[in-house]
């Protein structure tokens, strides 16, 4: 007969880039043991984080527990990260063989790609004129210099062109 009753909510979350959310974790009755919790599977998102395992041990098993969910923010991260649906296992495991009959639980996060394209401009040097001969006559003795960065990671190749202003 299985020994232990444990409950996960919510077993759907909805997470923003660069966000977190918690899923509750709780234990219907005290473990005789250290209980963990953990994917029923190996993690296959190397994007999302998690603190899995989770450890729960006789003494702290009525305190709040949680699985902590967070989604990269793709504005620093070295790929794009594009609206996505994600689903996974979580199971009770513990050092006896007390959690084999114990039921996995399923959650389904949802993570959100907020980012607007567009183009970031930074000057890095200030523009000079000067009037060498007084004879309202300026003169550029300073190039400018402008960093420039993607406002979110694109998903297909990106070409910028700089012109000056005619006129």
């Amino acid at each position: 007969p299985c020994i232990y009753s444990w409950t996960v909510f919510p077993r759907s979350v909805t997470i923003f880039e660069g966000k977190s959310a918690q899923i509750h974790v709780l234990l219907g009755n005290r473990p005789k043991t250290v209980v963990n919790i953990a994917f029923c599977n190996p993690w296959l998102f190397s994007s999302i984080e998690t603190n899995l395992p989770l450890t729960i041990t006789p003494s702290d098993w009525e305190e709040s527990h949680f699985i902590e969910i967070t989604a990269p923010n793709d504005n620093f991260a070295p790929y794009a990260l594009a609206s996505s649906d994600y689903s996974f296992c979580v199971k009770l495991e513990t050092a006896d063989s007390s959690s084999s009959e114990v039921t996995p639980r399923d959650i389904s996060v949802t993570v959100v790609d907020d980012d607007k394209a567009g183009l970031l401009l930074n000057r890095l040097d200030v523009f000079v004129l000067v009037d060498s001969l007084g004879d309202d006559d300026f003169v550029d003795v300073a190039s400018n210099t402008y960093e420039m960065k993607l406002s979110s990671a694109p998903r297909h190749p990106v070409n910028v062109s700089i012109a000056p202003l005619s006129g």
